[in-house]
């Protein structure tokens, strides 16, 4: 009996230790309910906001309009094409686009996407004439059947700061891109606005990128 004691007394204490930690846990470190479990597994998934992107799949021949400086009267028109996959099991559109300036080739990819955790669509740019990269981010605008993008591009060595809006306008039957800029510097008051590119597809094409 003498040893019984203390040892019921020692269970006592260990698991009033243990409830005490489980009570003072900080909630950010529990795990998920079963609830917010099934709702991360769902978000790996893709959905009807990936299947939007879907019917633009394809290879497209496309008029590309160019806007470099604001307060051009006519755009620069280049003719390319547009090849558009589906990468990742469904989750991205990748969008690779090749045009030609006299003889040098130019090339383009975008990436597209949703993230269903954020609840809103995503773009990658990335181009030839670069190091660099520009990310979006974007919403779907049901009556116009397009998602509005926008980015920023913060550049260090001419200290402006460019805001894009690109509008991704879509359907099974075509497709359009229309970006427009808004550049501050520190030399004015106001930005310099001025719509700066528009992808027109013209038809399908089983034309192979970079051919």
């Amino acid at each position: 009996m003498s040893t019984s004691i203390p040892m019921f007394a020692l269970c006592i204490v260990a698991a009033t230790a243990i409830a005490g930690t489980q009570e003072n846990q900080d909630p950010g470190t529990a795990a998920p309910s079963q609830d917010n479990m099934a709702r991360i597994v769902a978000a790996r998934d893709c959905g009807p906001e990936h299947q939007r992107l879907l019917d633009i799949l394809g290879s497209w021949e496309i008029e590309r309009r160019e806007w470099r400086v604001p307060g051009q009267p006519q755009p620069a028109i280049m003719t390319g094409i547009v090849h558009n996959t589906s990468i990742l099991g469904g989750r991205y559109l990748r969008m690779a686009t090749t045009w030609k300036i006299g003889d040098r080739l130019h090339e383009s990819v975008n990436f597209f996407g949703y993230d269903a955790r954020q609840g809103r669509y995503t773009q990658l740019t990335l181009d030839s004439a670069t190091t660099w990269h520009i990310e979006g981010s974007g919403k779907w605008i049901a009556p116009k059947n397009s998602i509005v993008f926008d980015a920023k591009d913060e550049d260090p060595m001419t200290k402006t700061t460019t805001e894009l809006s690109t509008v991704l306008a879509m359907s099974k039957q075509s497709w359009q891109m229309t970006t427009t800029k808004a550049i501050h510097s520190e030399s004015s008051d106001e930005p310099q606005r001025f719509k700066s590119l528009e992808v027109v597809t013209k038809r399908r094409t089983a034309a192979v990128v970079g051919r």
